[in-house]
């Protein structure tokens, strides 16, 4: 089994549902409205900062077309802020 993500799971669970979702909504097949890849590096490689013109700027680095961006960026950045990443003040 593969290793979990350098940011952890987190990120992830709450990604990829909203894209499976939001392809449901379109009629269209979650892998179609965005690559699994073009997901991982979205949330396994940390953002210098979580807003949606950076979201934009890593899916439009791994192929992501505007009109996907402009379905899935803002609801992404708005999940991945809600995520409590390292150094969130929540250590034990």
């Amino acid at each position: 089994m593969a290793a979990d993500p350098p940011g952890g799971l987190g990120p992830w669970q709450v990604v990829r549902p909203a894209a499976n979702e939001i392809a449901e909504q379109i009629g269209m097949p979650p892998e179609n409205l965005i690559q699994p890849e073009a997901l991982r590096w979205l949330v396994w490689k940390p953002l210098p900062q979580i807003n949606e013109q950076a979201v934009r700027a890593r899916l439009s680095e791994h192929g992501v077309r505007h009109w996907q961006q402009d379905l899935l960026a803002a609801r992404f950045a708005e999940l991945l802020a809600a995520v409590p990443g390292p150094g969130d003040g929540s250590s034990a």
